[in-house]
């Protein structure tokens, strides 16, 4: 009996073998585009939980207040850690990490800026899971300028050498490499290359260890005493603890409102606060990325229901002749489950072999590293498995329970159509799949127009054709650096060079000063600070609106002299710039007066709104040259610099770059989305396309012999297509008025990444839903056109 069902249903699939193929190509890529995209929300969702210890450890940030401000800063102070620990026994350890901020390395010959380098206590193997391949994690960074190499760093630097005990020069210090470990996973929202022991910055700095509850520079990690309840029982004596140490009475004006205790497995998702390291993920890229996903999927399975539904009324008269000849009704159930359970099962294997092959491109796309782990994993196939099934039952139950419900004679009475009249469900599901597809397009288009708007908007600076060198203020750079800009400055093709602590988008510090304020006093104020030379603002065509720039012609401005930016001025209470003009600043001991006011420029991404920012002058601190380069042959150019810079710096690294990309690099999460998004709105499409062309081939055999009739009466071949056509028109504007609103909730979700952000367009609603109903029409058009063509003795002769 088994064998005789299995022997039918490939018979009947190779007879429908057009709808079957639709069914299953269209539900492959649905499976395929479902595991890529899941495989990749399952990577943002997994940073930092590989350690042992995830779910017991957390960040200490801090919520600092000021007169003006509330200041949410992912670091904290020295002692943090210390005496956490040795007040409260919910705490069971503490590590705090340091960025250096491109270190420079010398081995031998090689020469490097290494990044990510960190200065870390020893504990950091007792709190995290960093496997050691060589040395002692108990000992590795217990002693001072003693430092441990990830795999990859000590190939760099030794090759197949053992690197224990070796050395390396780092900033000018002798290190001896005391352990190497595993490469930092790719889901870690920090990353290190080299890990310096701490007692070597702190063994200068002890008083500052028990006392600096302001030097808020490092980030602090605790390990929690297993537990429910500890969490909240620490959470609880922090007010007490901020109370005891950090009073607010402190001169400076600046207080502790809170220290909230921050998850690791919810940094990298979190909205990230001011000085957090490495990269960043999105929430509401991963909650679009998801939706899509979703989307894929339900337009496929609804393709799947409603060809598979389509087909079965092709067979009433097989199921009337079957229960002729005794066929019960629930063989007949069996049989159309059996069906549609067969083809969601080879469906799904086609997709899951998709997804791999596809692997390597969508890595590509995405410029991650995605492995096969995943599909490893027993949960997935279970899912998989129990997906199909339930596609299969759910495609197949409702043309098994009602065709095989009908009495025989009723079938052989009446036409298919009359008896399988009732389409609403197949309406609900074409109406659905257009909904989503016509939501995916207006999305992608207001995706690329947010995306253009951040490429193409007025940054208040120039960033084009500036190529940036950074030396991270070198010793032997800072003593000649007029020299060496002069020397610079002659090279064919360069235009203008200026020195600075930092470049736009690449952040700033804060430094917490005291500025005049309209009512003569001395307001406080933890002010974002770039200090750059006389060059910097005319080097960036930064507009000045009141007062002036820096400059040689009075040679107090190195020393006493400030400029702020126009949310500075506004922030302070002036009502124009001119009015900020002499007043006085006190910055940390440096004192001076207000010289100019700018134009506010986006010295950060425009994730951000731009803030308060003060410049001033101070050549120790310079860590970066930004040369304006004019010329039509830039690697030339580049070229030149390369020999001249290692000539001037006795082979200092040519550590270059262009500012344009680098900038551009800020939105490379945003750029990535925009990609997938495009691609698998296109699949959707796609897929959505697929279904309609079966539907419309099913309509159209089903009003064969009407089509026919109408040619005899004398119709033409468009009112031929209008009639086939018009009830699929008819649902995808219903669907286009349905998919405005949920396109406009979605995409306001992920357009709040942006201070600066487009205004929604109702013609963009308008361009997808005519893209939506110009590709529908060209499905349907070229089967109408076909079945209308053809000759309507072909469609007769059989009456």
């Amino acid at each position: 009996m088994l064998e005789n069902y299995l022997v039918t249903t490939l018979r009947t699939l190779w007879k429908y073998k057009g709808y079957t193929l639709l069914n299953m190509v269209g539900l492959a890529i649905g499976i395929a585009s479902f595991l890529l995209i899941s495989l990749y929300v399952y990577h943002e969702l997994s940073y930092d939980r590989y350690h042992q210890n995830a779910d017991r450890i957390f960040r200490i940030v801090e919520n600092l207040r000021t007169e003006n401000e509330l200041l949410f800063q992912s670091t904290s102070s020295p002692p943090m850690g210390p005496t956490f620990t040795r007040e409260f026994p919910e705490v069971k350890g503490f590590v705090r990490f340091r960025e250096m901020w491109q270190a420079l390395v010398r081995k031998d010959e090689i020469k490097v800026y290494e990044e990510n380098c960190f200065l870390a206590d020893s504990s950091i193997f007792d709190i995290f899971t960093f496997p050691m391949l060589k040395g002692d994690p108990q000992k590795a960074l217990t002693e001072p300028h003693t430092v441990v190499l990830t795999k990859t760093t000590a190939k760099k630097y030794f090759g197949d050498q053992d690197p224990l005990n070796q050395s390396l020069l780092i900033d000018g210090d002798n290190y001896k490499i005391t352990g190497v470990v595993a490469d930092v996973p790719e889901n870690s929202h920090f990353k290190f290359n080299m890990l310096l022991s701490f007692i070597t910055f702190i063994g200068e700095n002890r008083q500052a260890e028990e006392e600096a509850w302001f030097w808020n520079g490092y980030h602090t990690y605790l390990l929690l005493a297993p537990g429910e309840k500890q969490l909240e029982n620490l959470r609880a004596k922090i007010p007490g603890f901020i109370n005891k140490y950090m009073p607010n009475d402190d001169k400076s004006g600046m207080y502790y409102e809170d220290l909230p205790l921050q998850p690791l497995t919810s940094i990298y998702l979190e909205v990230p606060r001011s000085w957090e390291n490495g990269e960043r993920g999105s929430k509401s890229n991963i909650f679009i990325l998801s939706i899509i996903a979703l989307f894929i999927l339900a337009i496929a399975c609804f393709n799947y229901v409603n060809l598979a539904t389509a087909r079965s009324s092709r067979r009433m008269k097989e199921v009337g002749l079957r229960k002729v000849l005794g066929a019960e009704r629930t063989a007949l159930i069996w049989q159309f489950l059996g069906e549609s359970v067969l083809v969601s099962f080879v469906s799904m294997l086609i997709g899951l072999l998709l997804a791999v092959l596809l692997l390597p491109l969508f890595n590509n796309l995405l410029e991650t590293s995605l492995g096969y782990g995943l599909l490893r994993n027993v949960y997935i196939w279970a899912g998989l498995i129990g997906l199909s099934l339930l596609l299969g039952v759910l495609a197949g139950t409702y043309p098994a329970f009602l065709v095989s419900g009908f009495h025989p004679l009723l079938i052989f009475k009446s036409s298919p159509q009359s008896v399988y009249g009732n389409n609403w469900l197949r309406q609900m599901l074409v109406a659905g799949q257009f909904v989503i597809s016509i939501t995916l397009i207006a999305g992608t288009l207001l995706v690329f127009d947010q995306m253009d708007l951040v490429q193409n908007m007025n940054l208040g600076f120039d960033k084009e054709k500036t190529l940036t060198i950074w030396y991270n203020g070198n010793e032997e750079v800072t003593e000649h650096l007029d020299a060496i800009k002069n020397e610079i400055k002659q090279i064919p093709g360069v235009q203008a060079i200026a020195a600075s602590t930092n470049v736009p988008g690449n952040g700033t510090n804060n430094l917490f000063s005291l500025i005049e304020v309209p009512d003569g006093s001395m307001s406080p104020t933890n002010i974002n600070d770039i200090r750059v030379d006389y060059d910097f603002i005319p080097n960036y065509g930064i507009k000045i609106l009141a007062g002036r720039n820096f400059s040689g012609d009075f040679p107090a401005d190195d020393t006493a002299a400030f400029i702020l930016n126009e949310a500075a001025v506004k922030n302070l209470g002036f009502s124009s710039p001119e009015m900020a003009i002499g007043k006085k600043v006190d910055q940390q001991g440096k004192k001076g007066t207000i010289i100019g006011v700018t134009q506010d420029f986006n010295y950060k991404s425009l994730h951000y709104a731009i803030e308060p920012l003060i410049i001033h002058m101070n050549g120790n601190w310079y860590n970066v040259l930004s040369i304006k380069i004019q010329s039509a042959d830039i690697p030339e150019v580049v070229s030149k610099l390369d020999d001249k810079w290692k000539t001037l710096t006795s082979g200092l690294p040519f550590d270059y770059s262009f500012l344009d990309q680098d900038y551009d690099q800020l939105y490379k999460a945003e750029t990535r989305l925009s990609k997938v998004v495009t691609i698998f709105s296109a699949l959707a499409i796609f897929v959505a396309c697929l279904g309609l062309l079966g539907l419309t081939s099913f309509s159209v055999q089903r009003r064969f012999k009407e089509i026919g009739i109408r040619k005899v009466l004398g119709a033409s071949i468009g009112s031929v297509i209008l009639l086939i056509s018009k009830e699929f028109l008819k649902l995808i504007i219903v669907s286009f008025l349905i998919a405005i609103p949920i396109t406009y909730y979605v995409i306001n979700i992920w357009l709040e990444n942006f201070t600066n952000r487009i205004e929604i367009n109702p013609l963009t609603f308008a361009l997808a839903g005519i893209s939506a109903l110009a590709v529908a029409w060209l499905a349907i058009s070229y089967l109408s056109l076909k079945a209308a063509a053809t000759n309507p003795v072909n469609a007769l002769r059989n009456e």
